[in-house]
Protein backbone atom coordinates (compact mmCIF):
# COMPACT_ATOMS: atom_id res chain seq x y z
CA UNK A 1 0.00 0.00 0.00
CA UNK A 2 1.49 3.41 -0.91
CA UNK A 3 2.63 5.45 2.07
CA UNK A 4 0.91 8.78 2.47
CA UNK A 5 2.35 11.39 4.74
CA UNK A 6 -0.12 12.32 7.45
CA UNK A 7 -0.55 15.70 9.01
CA UNK A 8 1.53 15.93 12.15
CA UNK A 9 0.69 18.35 14.90
CA UNK A 10 3.57 20.53 16.12
CA UNK A 11 5.29 19.10 19.16
CA UNK A 12 4.67 20.99 22.37
CA UNK A 13 8.14 21.67 23.67
CA UNK A 14 8.26 20.54 27.27
CA UNK A 15 10.86 19.39 29.82
CA UNK A 16 13.19 17.38 27.60
CA UNK A 17 16.35 17.86 29.58
CA UNK A 18 15.51 17.62 33.25
CA UNK A 19 13.09 16.29 35.80
CA UNK A 20 12.78 13.66 38.48
CA UNK A 21 12.39 9.97 37.57
CA UNK A 22 8.72 10.12 38.49
CA UNK A 23 8.03 12.92 36.03
CA UNK A 24 7.56 15.88 38.36
CA UNK A 25 9.68 19.00 38.21
CA UNK A 26 12.43 18.93 40.78
CA UNK A 27 15.06 21.44 41.72
CA UNK A 28 16.01 23.29 38.54
CA UNK A 29 13.83 21.11 36.33
CA UNK A 30 11.85 22.71 33.54
CA UNK A 31 8.13 22.83 34.29
CA UNK A 32 5.59 22.00 31.57
CA UNK A 33 5.02 24.94 29.26
CA UNK A 34 8.35 26.60 30.06
CA UNK A 35 11.25 26.88 27.66
CA UNK A 36 13.49 23.86 27.26
CA UNK A 37 16.85 24.19 28.98
CA UNK A 38 19.61 25.31 26.60
CA UNK A 39 22.00 22.77 25.16
CA UNK A 40 24.78 23.83 27.53
CA UNK A 41 22.65 23.34 30.66
CA UNK A 42 24.49 21.61 33.47
CA UNK A 43 23.33 19.00 35.94
CA UNK A 44 24.55 18.41 39.46
CA UNK A 45 28.29 18.70 39.89
CA UNK A 46 28.63 20.90 36.82
CA UNK A 47 28.34 17.97 34.39
CA UNK A 48 26.81 18.78 31.01
CA UNK A 49 23.39 17.32 30.21
CA UNK A 50 23.69 14.05 28.32
CA UNK A 51 21.07 12.01 26.43
CA UNK A 52 21.22 8.56 24.85
CA UNK A 53 19.42 7.17 21.82
CA UNK A 54 19.67 3.48 20.94
CA UNK A 55 18.67 2.81 17.34
CA UNK A 56 18.46 6.50 16.52
CA UNK A 57 19.79 6.61 12.96
CA UNK A 58 16.75 5.19 11.14
CA UNK A 59 13.14 6.09 11.82
CA UNK A 60 14.16 8.05 14.95
CA UNK A 61 16.76 10.21 13.19
CA UNK A 62 14.56 13.31 13.24
CA UNK A 63 14.00 12.84 16.99
CA UNK A 64 17.72 12.30 17.52
CA UNK A 65 18.55 15.57 15.77
CA UNK A 66 15.89 17.41 17.79
CA UNK A 67 17.35 16.10 21.05
CA UNK A 68 20.80 17.24 19.91
CA UNK A 69 19.45 20.78 19.92
CA UNK A 70 18.21 20.46 23.51
CA UNK A 71 21.08 18.54 25.10
CA UNK A 72 24.77 19.30 25.21
CA UNK A 73 25.54 15.80 23.93
CA UNK A 74 23.43 12.96 22.53
CA UNK A 75 25.20 9.60 22.43
CA UNK A 76 23.78 7.43 19.65
CA UNK A 77 24.21 3.66 19.69
CA UNK A 78 24.24 2.38 16.13
CA UNK A 79 26.49 0.33 13.90
CA UNK A 80 26.83 3.45 11.77
CA UNK A 81 26.03 6.94 13.03
CA UNK A 82 26.20 10.04 10.85
CA UNK A 83 28.11 13.02 12.13
CA UNK A 84 25.90 15.84 13.32
CA UNK A 85 26.58 18.70 15.76
CA UNK A 86 25.98 17.56 19.33
CA UNK A 87 25.87 13.85 18.46
CA UNK A 88 28.42 11.43 19.87
CA UNK A 89 28.30 8.20 17.82
CA UNK A 90 28.79 4.87 19.61
CA UNK A 91 29.43 2.37 16.79
CA UNK A 92 28.60 -0.77 18.74
CA UNK A 93 26.30 -3.74 18.08
CA UNK A 94 23.77 -3.74 20.92
CA UNK A 95 23.39 -7.52 20.55
CA UNK A 96 26.78 -7.71 22.31
CA UNK A 97 25.86 -6.86 25.91
CA UNK A 98 29.45 -6.56 27.14
CA UNK A 99 30.45 -4.24 24.30
CA UNK A 100 27.30 -2.16 24.78
CA UNK A 101 27.94 -1.75 28.52
CA UNK A 102 31.55 -0.74 27.90
CA UNK A 103 30.56 1.81 25.26
CA UNK A 104 27.98 3.38 27.59
CA UNK A 105 30.50 3.60 30.44
CA UNK A 106 33.00 5.37 28.21
CA UNK A 107 30.30 7.79 27.04
CA UNK A 108 29.37 8.63 30.65
CA UNK A 109 33.02 9.11 31.59
CA UNK A 110 33.45 11.50 28.68
CA UNK A 111 30.15 13.42 28.75
CA UNK A 112 28.65 12.92 32.21
CA UNK A 113 25.58 11.02 33.49
CA UNK A 114 22.80 10.21 31.05
CA UNK A 115 19.57 11.96 32.06
CA UNK A 116 17.34 10.77 29.20
CA UNK A 117 17.44 7.55 27.18
CA UNK A 118 15.33 6.63 24.15
CA UNK A 119 15.60 2.99 23.11
CA UNK A 120 14.33 1.40 19.91
CA UNK A 121 15.67 -2.15 20.21
CA UNK A 122 14.82 -5.13 18.04
CA UNK A 123 13.53 -8.30 19.70
CA UNK A 124 16.66 -10.10 18.49
CA UNK A 125 18.56 -8.43 21.37
CA UNK A 126 16.50 -9.32 24.48
CA UNK A 127 19.29 -8.33 26.91
CA UNK A 128 20.04 -4.91 25.43
CA UNK A 129 17.37 -2.93 27.31
CA UNK A 130 18.39 -4.50 30.62
CA UNK A 131 22.02 -3.62 29.89
CA UNK A 132 21.12 -0.01 29.15
CA UNK A 133 19.03 0.29 32.33
CA UNK A 134 21.82 -1.14 34.46
CA UNK A 135 24.36 1.33 33.07
CA UNK A 136 21.95 4.24 33.56
CA UNK A 137 21.73 3.32 37.21
CA UNK A 138 25.45 3.45 37.88
CA UNK A 139 25.57 7.25 38.24
CA UNK A 140 22.61 7.52 40.60
CA UNK A 141 21.36 10.58 38.68
CA UNK A 142 17.62 10.73 37.82
CA UNK A 143 17.06 9.36 34.34
CA UNK A 144 13.99 8.65 32.23
CA UNK A 145 14.08 5.62 29.95
CA UNK A 146 11.66 5.78 27.00
CA UNK A 147 11.21 2.34 25.46
CA UNK A 148 9.88 2.56 21.88
CA UNK A 149 7.95 -0.58 20.94
CA UNK A 150 6.71 -1.76 17.57
CA UNK A 151 3.16 -2.92 16.87
CA UNK A 152 3.92 -4.64 13.56
CA UNK A 153 3.75 -8.25 14.73
CA UNK A 154 1.33 -8.42 17.67
CA UNK A 155 -1.20 -6.39 19.61
CA UNK A 156 1.11 -4.24 21.78
CA UNK A 157 -1.60 -3.48 24.35
CA UNK A 158 -1.46 -7.12 25.43
CA UNK A 159 2.31 -7.35 25.73
CA UNK A 160 3.76 -7.19 29.26
CA UNK A 161 6.42 -4.70 30.16
CA UNK A 162 9.92 -5.98 29.47
CA UNK A 163 11.55 -7.88 32.31
CA UNK A 164 13.75 -5.29 34.00
CA UNK A 165 14.29 -7.03 37.31
CA UNK A 166 17.36 -4.93 38.07
CA UNK A 167 15.78 -1.58 37.21
CA UNK A 168 17.70 0.94 39.35
CA UNK A 169 15.67 3.26 41.61
CA UNK A 170 16.93 6.35 39.78
CA UNK A 171 15.60 5.14 36.40
CA UNK A 172 11.96 5.73 35.43
CA UNK A 173 10.53 3.48 32.71
CA UNK A 174 8.31 5.02 30.02
CA UNK A 175 6.64 3.11 27.19
CA UNK A 176 5.93 4.43 23.68
CA UNK A 177 3.92 2.09 21.44
CA UNK A 178 3.93 2.67 17.70
CA UNK A 179 0.52 2.05 16.19
CA UNK A 180 -0.89 2.91 12.78
CA UNK A 181 -3.12 5.50 11.10
CA UNK A 182 -6.61 5.14 9.62
CA UNK A 183 -7.36 7.72 6.94
CA UNK A 184 -10.38 7.74 4.67
CA UNK A 185 -11.25 4.17 5.61
CA UNK A 186 -7.75 2.89 4.79
CA UNK A 187 -4.96 1.94 7.20
CA UNK A 188 -1.25 2.65 6.92
CA UNK A 189 1.83 2.42 9.09
CA UNK A 190 3.29 5.54 10.66
CA UNK A 191 5.81 7.58 8.71
CA UNK A 192 9.27 8.16 10.17
CA UNK A 193 8.33 11.78 10.82
CA UNK A 194 5.18 10.79 12.71
CA UNK A 195 7.19 8.34 14.80
CA UNK A 196 9.81 10.93 15.73
CA UNK A 197 7.16 13.56 16.48
CA UNK A 198 5.25 11.09 18.64
CA UNK A 199 8.34 10.12 20.62
CA UNK A 200 9.29 13.76 21.16
CA UNK A 201 5.75 14.51 22.34
CA UNK A 202 5.89 11.60 24.81
CA UNK A 203 9.16 12.98 26.18
CA UNK A 204 7.77 16.51 26.44
CA UNK A 205 4.67 15.24 28.27
CA UNK A 206 6.69 12.72 30.32
CA UNK A 207 3.94 10.21 29.65
CA UNK A 208 4.39 6.81 31.39
CA UNK A 209 2.47 5.20 28.50
CA UNK A 210 1.90 6.68 25.06
CA UNK A 211 0.45 5.26 21.84
CA UNK A 212 1.53 7.02 18.65
CA UNK A 213 -1.31 6.72 16.18
CA UNK A 214 -3.95 4.11 17.07
CA UNK A 215 -3.97 0.41 17.96
CA UNK A 216 -7.74 -0.08 17.91
CA UNK A 217 -9.51 -1.63 16.21
CA UNK A 218 -6.52 -3.97 15.97
CA UNK A 219 -8.04 -5.90 13.07
CA UNK A 220 -7.72 -2.71 10.99
CA UNK A 221 -3.92 -2.68 11.20
CA UNK A 222 -2.14 -2.68 7.82
CA UNK A 223 -1.10 -6.04 6.44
Amino acid sequence: MPRRSGRVRPVRRGPLTAGSPRGGAKGGATAPGEAVAPADAEGRGGRTMHALVVGGTGMLWEATRALARDFAVVSVVARRADRFPGIHPLPVDYHDSAALAEALRRAVEQHGPIRLAVCWIHSTAPRALETVAAELGRSGEPCRLFHVRSSASADPTRLPKPALEALPPNVAYREVILGFQIEGGRSRWLTHREISQGVLQAIADDAPHRVVGVVHPWERRPS
